[in-house]
């Protein structure tokens, strides 16, 4: 059976889960490119749960390990069903590898193995609407807060935004809510003519949306889905018809999912 090693991508930063979360800051804000994987004593054990970072205030000085999936590691010769199943279990994007050893070998991406399943096993016939999770929509006219709290209920790293009339704006990522919060904690951030600091919260989204979204299709393929997804990291699925409204958002986390057969 076919197994992960030739997938194995080594682009990544080692970080403990002691240390403090402002040491993977440049991943949070899309700074930096090397992915974050957390290791214990040098043995890689999880990812950064970027979900978990919205859940509670984000102290300067906080730890990663309440930050940390735990999702363990999985052995080069894993094959792809097994990390397919990890991914699900997880709703992962990616989980970290290890080598012989036991030590951090580097890590597989969603997006790879659906591409070497799809490949092997037929997959490449499924429809965008198929690999798509439905989310909620934001409106322009909302606010971060409002942001922040959907994120928190969701399981995806962007979330549609609207004009108030179902007509799709822009995208709003995870990242720029993140920064924000980032900022605020960190004191940074406005004051107005008296001195006193705006609260990022109070902010409209229209203003830290992405204003050319990713869109495709519900009939588009599922290399074409792919594409989308490694050169963005989302795409909106819209229905069929000059007014589609949307069916979902696909991520590298929803395209292991099977499609109908």
């Amino acid at each position: 059976m076919a197994t992960i090693e030739n997938l194995l991508r080594t682009d990544f930063k080692a970080v403990d889960k002691h240390d403090e979360v402002r040491t993977v800051f440049g991943w949070i804000t899309g700074d930096a490119k090397d992915v974050p994987l957390i290791v214990d004593d040098g043995k890689p054990v999880g990812i950064l749960n970027e979900r978990a970072l919205m859940s509670r205030r984000l102290e300067q000085k906080a730890k990663l390990d309440p930050y940390t999936l735990m999702t363990r590691a999985l052995p080069l010769n894993a094959t792809l069903e097994a990390a397919a199943a990890r991914m699900r279990e997880f709703r992962a994007a990616r989980l970290p590898v290890e080598d012989a050893r036991g030590k951090l070998a580097g890590y597989v991406t969603a997006i790879d193995i659906a591409r070497a399943q799809g490949k092997g096993q037929g997959q490449a016939q499924g429809r965008a609407s198929d690999l798509c999770l439905p989310v909620r929509s934001l409106e322009e006219k909302q606010t971060l807060g409002d942001a922040l709290h959907a994120f928190t209920q969701e399981y995806v790293d962007f979330l549609p935004v609207t004009n108030g009339g179902g007509k799709v704006t822009g995208v709003l990522p995870r990242s720029a809510v993140l920064r924000m919060e980032l900022d605020s904690n960190a004191g940074k951030g406005r004051r107005d003519a008296g001195g006193e600091k705006f609260h990022y919260l109070n902010d409209a989204i229209g203003g830290f949306m992405d204003e050319a979204p990713v869109m495709l299709p519900a009939a588009a393929s599922f290399d074409a889905l792919l594409s989308a997804l490694e050169e963005s990291g989302y795409a909106i699925v819209q229905k069929s018809g000059a007014n589609g409204g949307i069916i979902g958002i696909a991520t590298p986390e929803t395209v292991l999912r099977a499609p109908p057969q």
